[in-house]
């Protein structure tokens, strides 16, 4: 038997969250509800702030204790029920980064519709006896996934390498070509625009992924032959900037290079070299030579031959389809300024 005479049921729901306290025989002691807004500005969107609903959680149970004069020691339980099927996702730490997704929210629709007809979603139907639906945490858990995903602690960057990491080298015959608003060096062609080739049916969405990183560095390989033609071999190559990070993309430098490539201690070169301009126009340093002594220790990534060999073969095709293809970028883009 209880000793404590009194409990607290509280109930979380879309417009409102109300505590109750209650004897133990189930008698009203006090009550207290507290309202708050449906952010609603769009007829797809049903969210609420996640922080409005805790405090008035904690305002409801503070002022049905308060008014009723009850002694917290003598609460024996404090219950809650809530709205079912929203979903608010939260950091490590259990900090909310979204809005609470309620229930009535039908962002999720398409991938509803998705997980339905392509993801075992009538399994799911067998074994839950819930259709698949946009009110499903389920739904809104995979829309989030994939389409918020930075927001939620995964980026992007990252999660896009790791997926061309599982694709053979040369994307298994698939080529880019990554000139989707012109081209600077080599073709300075403001008219080229990009495509895919070598598409079949054995291709998937990760070789499109890897296809696209190859393609950016076949075009930059493209650049070396240039500067070649008019400096002779490079000493050294040295990978920095944003793409540096991947340690997928600086090893598939490495293999269509055929080249060891040095990565600095930091990646963000281009800060660096705008600090030592600085120091050197106003005189604090009065040579460049300080860079080599500024960026670090370096690592390096030697090429794989296996890859080597596949980029061998793949890089003239490269660069030949670029050539055939000029007068079709001058007609595709006269298309495109005169519909698009």
């Amino acid at each position: 038997m209880v000793s404590s005479k009194y409990m607290i049921g509280v109930d979380i729901g879309t417009t409102s969250t109300k505590s109750v306290l209650f004897s133990i025989d189930g008698s009203v002691i006090a009550n207290h509800g507290i309202e708050y807004p449906l952010y609603s500005p769009t007829s797809e969107i049903a969210k609420q702030d996640p922080e409005e609903i805790f405090q008035a959680v904690i305002h409801t149970i503070k002022e049905v204790v308060r008014s009723s004069n009850v002694q917290p020691v003598d609460i024996f339980c404090v219950s809650f029920s809530s709205a079912m099927h929203s979903v608010i996702a939260v950091d490590e730490k259990g900090n909310p980064l979204t809005r609470c997704i309620t229930w009535a929210d039908n962002r999720s629709a398409s991938w509803a519709e998705k997980i339905k007809n392509d993801m075992n979603g009538h399994e799911i139907y067998l074994r839950t006896g819930t259709p698949i639906h946009p009110m499903s945490p389920l739904s809104k858990l995979v829309w989030l996934k994939n389409e918020h995903g930075k927001r939620l602690g995964k980026d992007p960057y990252e999660v896009l390498t790791e997926i061309a990491a599982k694709v053979n080298p040369g994307s298994d015959g698939l080529l880019f070509h990554p000139y989707l608003a012109g081209e600077r060096a080599p073709l300075w062609n403001a008219n080229a625009r990009g495509s895919f080739f070598g598409l079949g049916l054995h291709h998937k969405k990760e070789h499109l992924i890897r296809a696209v990183l190859e393609g950016i560095m076949y075009n930059l390989y493209t650049v070396l032959l240039a500067l070649k033609e008019l400096i002779g071999e490079p000493k050294k190559i040295q990978a920095t900037g944003g793409f540096a990070r991947s340690e997928l993309w600086r090893q598939m430098m490495a293999d269509i290079f055929h080249q060891d490539v040095y990565v600095p201690e930091s990646f963000e070169s281009s800060c660096l070299g705008a600090a030592i301009l600085g120091l050197y126009s106003l005189g604090e340093i009065n040579t460049l030579h300080v860079v080599s002594e500024m960026v670090g220790a370096n690592f390096y990534h030697e090429p794989n031959m296996e890859s080597v060999e596949k980029y061998k073969d793949l890089t003239p095709i490269y660069i030949r389809l670029s050539r055939h293809l000029e007068e079709e970028y001058e007609s595709v883009a006269a298309f495109q300024k005169k519909w698009v």
